[in-house]
């Protein structure tokens, strides 16, 4: 992927360029949501595009003068990267051609219409499918659970929501309808969590098999630790008896214990806890960029604060969305709210 998309190597001048577009990318995301829009007024947050531009003010002399002081070395097989500048004018025209649209386009009217509503269930409906596709044809064991769990929390939200408003609004027998759905399907999740524990310790014949069967076969190997993916990320996060892996990355320095090693910098500071017996498996050139664990790879790259920084994020999104489910008195308001609070 480097070769294909790469250009210019970049050394330490180049420092500030990544938590440069970080920022610059979160102030864009960020201006949707503090965008308010009415019919007499339009507020269009101007600093993220400020970001933008004195990002691009500080990165286009930088690359300027390093190129022409013949201190920038050129990767001649990058082919595809010598096209950066294409990339740079088609980011400043798609920032520019958003703020137009925010400022020129009418504003939205605080009750939606019909066809507005027909027109978000579309994209929300499209953007599900496209993202349960990708789950199911990358076959990977995380995103699978993640999905069942997913869909465990939103029916259980649902129910009860529903269960609330069945007792205010005095309709046994709705009520007692919705206790026999909701423990239907806490017996149906239930059964499905104990066949996915037998599918990854029975070695029956009937499992054996069904392990083989594409795209379902892997969540039989989820405990799966003597080949495969599971060996290599057993290696990564633990090491052998040479090296100690991520385990011995993060405990090694009591500072970056603390602090982490630094966003995107585990391919190069893993190199001393390297297992030799990953090379038995893995390419022997190649090195982890990740530890595919989500509490090791904050712990590598931020710290011990990474990781308060990561669970208080979690747990100010479950307390947000609680809220907002709680809040919210319209019914439609709070079945849509119930989804995205389940992704």
């Amino acid at each position: 992927h480097q070769v294909w998309l790469g250009g210019p190597d970049t050394d330490f001048r180049y420092w500030w360029v990544f938590p440069g577009a970080v920022l610059v990318a979160t102030g864009l995301w960020v201006i949707p949501a503090l965008s308010a829009h009415d019919d007499q007024t339009t507020n269009v947050p101007l600093w993220p595009g400020g970001f933008f531009l004195v990002f691009l003010v500080m990165f286009g002399p930088t690359f300027g003068i390093s190129a022409n002081s013949n201190s920038q070395v050129l990767d001649e097989r990058m082919v595809n990267g010598m096209d950066w500048w294409v990339w740079m004018f088609a980011s400043i025209i798609c920032v520019g051609i958003f703020y137009a649209m925010a400022l020129v386009l009418p504003r939205r009217q605080p009750t939606p219409s019909r066809l507005t509503l027909w027109v978000q269930s579309a994209a929300f409906m499209g953007a599900t499918i496209g993202i349960i596709v990708a789950i199911v044809f990358t076959q990977s064991r995380g995103p699978f659970l993640g999905l069942g769990a997913g869909l465990f929390v939103f029916f259980m939200l649902l129910l009860l929501r529903a269960m609330h408003r069945a007792k205010i609004t005095e309709q046994p027998g709705l009520l007692r309808n919705l206790r026999i759905l909701l423990g239907t399907w806490v017996v149906l999740v239930a059964v499905a969590g104990a066949f996915l524990v037998t599918f990854n310790l029975s070695n029956a014949p009937f499992f054996n098999e069904l392990r083989q069967v594409p795209y379902l076969g892997r969540l039989g190997t989820l405990l799966d630790t003597d080949g495969g993916t599971g060996r290599v990320r057993l290696l990564i996060w633990s090491g052998d008896e040479h090296a100690g892996g991520a385990v011995e990355l993060i405990t090694a320095d009591p500072l970056r214990t603390l602090i982490g090693w630094g966003p995107e910098s585990m391919f190069v500071a893993y190199n001393p806890v390297y297992p030799p017996s990953l090379a038995t498996i893995e390419s022997r050139g190649a090195s982890p960029d990740r530890s595919h664990q989500a509490l090791l790879d904050e712990l590598v790259t931020k710290g011990f604060l990474g990781l308060l920084s990561y669970f208080f994020m979690l747990i100010s999104f479950g307390m947000l969305a609680w809220r907002l489910i709680t809040n919210v008195k319209n019914g439609t308001g709070r079945c849509s709210l119930l989804p995205v609070s389940a992704w």
